[in-house]
């Protein structure tokens, strides 16, 4: 199997702007949803979660950069959906883990996002290194080397 060729401008672009566009929504729905009047009381709490949802924003980004640079290879449908629906399940779910609402829930699918992100990528098989791409070319073999002497070069 050959490498493909990166995968047209057009393509790349709306990918991209899928990207960004739905991760910013589904965090900016959660964040414009009423929170919880309960935990806005318990300040510490609240920070704790807030600390832990920016750890989470952090990771978020690295997957987004991670398939931002994906995207300039083609990908199947089902594995582009696959990708951008994790990636705006994790980033709603953020924005809810840092308002405080239905912590479980969100901490679920952000955790859902991110088990179906990684079996993805597992099966991508252009998300693999390139020492990894480059043995799945349509080069031929090498020759094994025969590195023991023959009978006639012994005699020789």
């Amino acid at each position: 199997m050959a490498i493909p060729e990166h995968a047209d401008a057009r393509t790349v672009r709306t990918l991209r702007v899928l990207l960004i566009a739905g991760a910013v929504a589904a965090a900016g729905v959660t964040l414009l949803l009423p929170g919880d009047a309960a935990l806005a009381q318990d300040a510490q709490l609240l920070l704790v979660l807030q600390a832990m949802a920016l750890i989470k924003a952090a990771l978020l980004a690295g997957v987004g950069w991670a398939l931002w640079l994906r995207a300039r290879w083609p990908l199947p449908r089902s594995t582009r959906l696959v990708y951008l629906t994790s990636i705006w399940l994790m980033a709603g779910a953020t924005g809810a883990i840092w308002r405080g609402d239905a912590i479980a829930l969100a901490a679920l699918a952000f955790h859902l996002g991110l088990a179906a992100l990684a079996i993805t990528a597992w099966r991508d098989r252009m998300s693999r290194s390139t020492a990894t791409r480059a043995k799945h070319t349509d080069a031929a073999p090498a020759a094994p080397k025969d590195t023991a002497p023959t009978k006639i070069q012994r005699a020789a």
